[in-house]
């Protein structure tokens, strides 16, 4: 068997189709040329962002600290490292123990006074008396 050598040729595009694409504001995609392009390297290269730069955090009053948040891992581990889950079983949620910062703020929750809840019946009665 002969070795044959194959290329395509892309036929031009169609007139109508280059305005479309041009009115729309249509760009191509990389092409096989494209990607044999060398790239700029070196340090112009670089942008500057200020994504990049450094943050200042300001630790408020109830935010966790380092140490905190650590021992919340170690809590939340434990809690999935306790015991594979039984599938015969009826699914029970537990409440979460309280952390440190939810400790310094549970004072804060008794001054509060509890808010009334107003329960609003719907029904279907009143529909049938318009007719």
């Amino acid at each position: 068997m002969s070795k044959r050598n194959v290329m395509y040729i892309k036929p031009d595009e169609p007139t109508f189709l280059k305005k479309l694409k041009s009115d729309a504001g249509y760009k191509e995609d990389t092409t096989v040329e494209s990607k044999f392009e060398t790239l700029p390297t070196g340090p112009d290269n670089l942008s500057s962002d200020d994504s990049e730069e450094p943050q200042l955090v300001i630790l408020e009053p109830g935010d966790l600290t380092k140490e905190e948040v650590e021992v919340e891992k170690k809590i939340i581990s434990e809690e999935k490292e306790s015991k594979p889950a039984d599938l015969n079983e009826p699914v029970v949620f537990k409440p979460r123990p309280k952390t440190m910062s939810e400790m310094s703020n549970s004072d804060k929750r008794k001054s509060k006074k509890p808010m009334k809840v107003n329960k609003i019946t719907l029904s279907f009665d009143d529909n049938e008396d318009e007719s």
